[in-house]
């Protein structure tokens, strides 16, 4: 059996915690509605095409009934936006929860191989984006204002005029 490949587990972790991140932010205004998750989740799933297209395929049959579970909740979720007041905008959490339910599939895909390595894989990933988040917010962020620390401006309401990250 082959072992499991870091990068597609590496971009989907990135996809995972990289949060709503549009161009606009990066001063293209233009280009304000490309949402960069999409684009991200679009690559990890052709690098996971990839690398599982050298596996050979799994026999074992496996209960599969917790992901139709997790899917129809996601579905739930979305299909709640149509009892939301009218003026709700709910296009960005539904983004939000089809995302989540394409990683939950892919991270499930990217597991049939070798389980053992993908968890290493994604608690070290998970590891080292917690060390990333807290040196961020502890020597770029700051304690901000309330003496709260938080990592690229998470947590924080910026007004304009102040410095704020992101």
């Amino acid at each position: 059996m082959k072992k499991a490949f870091l990068a597609p587990g590496l971009l989907l972790i990135l996809v995972a915690i990289g949060g709503r991140y549009t161009l606009d932010r990066a001063g293209l205004l233009e280009l304000a509605w490309v949402d960069l998750r999409v684009i991200g989740l679009i690559v990890a799933l052709v690098v996971l095409a990839l690398s599982a297209s050298g596996r050979h395929p799994i026999e074992r049959t496996r209960p599969e009934g917790w992901l139709v579970a997790a899917l129809l909740f996601f579905l739930f979720q979305i299909a709640s936006a149509l009892w939301a007041p009218p003026a709700a905008r709910v296009g960005p959490q539904a983004v939000d929860l089809v995302l989540l339910g394409v990683l939950t599939v892919a991270f499930y895909r990217y597991s049939l191989g070798d389980p053992e390595t993908v968890v290493r894989f994604t608690f070290q990933l998970f590891f080292v984006a917690a060390v990333v988040y807290a040196l961020a917010a502890i020597f770029i962020s700051g304690p901000g204002e309330q003496g709260r620390y938080s990592a690229f401006g998470a947590g924080r309401t910026c007004s304009p005029g102040s410095r704020c990250w992101g």
